[in-house]
């Protein structure tokens, strides 16, 4: 008898302990009877679902809740109970007009217990966070940028698909910042280097343009035989943001370790500028030759610009440019 009376005395405390746990924490939590029927309601229960104990004990779930009937929620109830395994979900509940995650699990004599909780802030968060998303990636897509991160000190690096493309890479193919750089012109490699490395000296942003050179089929060089490569010049812009706890790393690791960089994030965009830079070069050879035959040939040329007064009459004229003939003919 005394051995029975001990265990029940655990028995009563054990559930004395669980009932102080579940009354103290900030999920729902209610159990149900092998009938659907409210047996224990917690109170962050009732705040919850704005209906006390009193007004669920006894009752069953179906008709406290008849939008259950048919739902996401009921399917996994039912299974719960019928094949005694713990289950999950996440759903929309109209009558409430909330989203509710939840988790039930087998209990004694054929129940179910239940914990839940209110999780429709979560998801209008996320739900906003996703259109705030793909308004972004419509204004990256029309204006045709890339986006890149890029942590100077552990060295991770990531690029969109935009970003990628742009420098010949696939958009699964892993990508760490070194790799991204082998498609650069040596020269504006070795330039883009040391860029960076003033930026995190000087805490400074990122300007600058550089030529990417690939092949017609994406690869580095000539493509294998595909033909000439293609020259891409790409412009990029970055804010460098130091890690403030630079220093603190730095000194508790005895230094620089394998000569990595100082702290700090670069948020960067690209953009493919090569229809630009192509017509500043044409412009630029266009202007030399313009340049070498108004210097060469015999005849005197000038180019003056009028002046007029408050009428709009033609008062004079300056001379704006004139070459050598006009200079030698006219003695100017």
């Amino acid at each position: 008898i005394t051995e029975r009376k001990m265990a029940e005395h655990l028995i009563e405390a054990s559930e004395r302990k669980s009932r102080e746990i579940l009354e103290s924490i900030t999920e729902g939590f209610f159990a149900l009877d092998a009938d659907w029927r409210y047996t224990y309601v917690n109170p962050a229960a009732e705040k919850i679902l704005s209906l006390s104990a009193a007004e669920l004990l006894g009752k069953t779930i179906w008709e406290v809740y008849p939008g259950l009937t048919g739902s996401e929620f009921e399917r996994v109830y039912r299974r719960a109970a019928a094949e005694r395994v713990p289950l999950s979900l996440t759903d929309y509940y109209p009558d409430h007009e909330r989203w509710y995650e939840v988790g039930v699990f087998p209990a004694e004599r054929g129940g179910v217990t239940i914990f839940f909780r209110d999780v429709t802030q979560i998801k209008q968060t996320e739900a906003s966070l996703r259109e705030a998303q793909n308004r972004l990636e419509t204004a990256l897509g029309g204006a045709r940028l890339g986006v890149w991160t890029y942590n100077a000190a552990t060295g991770e690096f990531w690029a969109d698909k935009r970003a990628r493309l742009m420098h010949g890479y696939d958009v699964q193919e892993s990508l760490s910042f070194e790799k991204a750089g082998d498609h650069l012109q040596p020269d504006d490699r070795l330039r883009i280097q040391a860029a960076l490395a003033a930026s995190i000296a000087e805490n400074s942003n990122l300007e600058t343009e550089y030529r990417v050179v690939k092949g017609k089929n994406g690869e580095a060089g000539d493509g294998g035989g595909s033909g000439a490569p293609a020259v891409r010049w790409i412009a990029s812009y970055a804010e460098f943001v130091p890690e403030k706890d630079a220093g603190e790393r730095l000194s508790r690791n005895g230094g620089r370790q394998n000569g990595a960089p100082a702290g700090g994030m670069f948020y960067g965009i690209v953009h493919d500028v090569t229809e630009r830079r192509t017509a500043e070069e044409l412009l630029r050879r266009s202007e030399e030759k313009y340049r070498s035959l108004f210097n060469s040939v015999d005849s005197g040329f000038c180019i003056v610009e009028l002046i007029f007064d408050e009428m709009n009459r033609p008062l004079d004229y300056r001379f704006v440019e004139i070459n050598p003939a006009f200079a030698g003919q006219t003695g100017l």
